[in-house]
């Protein structure tokens, strides 16, 4: 381990110019596999995910673009409780 603590070391630069070249290089042959496997269609058709999917489609579901979310007070409940009064 002290071999290669000081090897380390010596050549830290040369390691990590060494590191950051196959960094971009592994990015650059990488860049394009999501294009390349998105027309052949990724997904197990047997999933639970693709069946649902699958399902709300065949239903009509539309994907929402805004959620909004507002908190009433019930007129049977307490502002402290937030329980029902008797």
């Amino acid at each position: 381990m002290q071999r290669l603590a000081r090897l380390v070391d010596t050549r830290a630069k040369w390691i990590l110019t060494s590191a950051a070249v196959l960094f971009l290089a592994a990015g650059v042959l990488g860049a394009g596999v999501a294009d390349h496997l998105d027309p052949f269609g990724a997904d197990d058709p047997a999933t639970e995910s693709v069946i649902a999917t699958e399902q709300l489609q065949d239903a009509g579901f539309r994907p929402t673009s805004v959620v909004v979310l507002s908190r009433t007070r019930s007129p049977n409940c307490s502002p402290r409780t937030e329980s029902p009064r008797n």
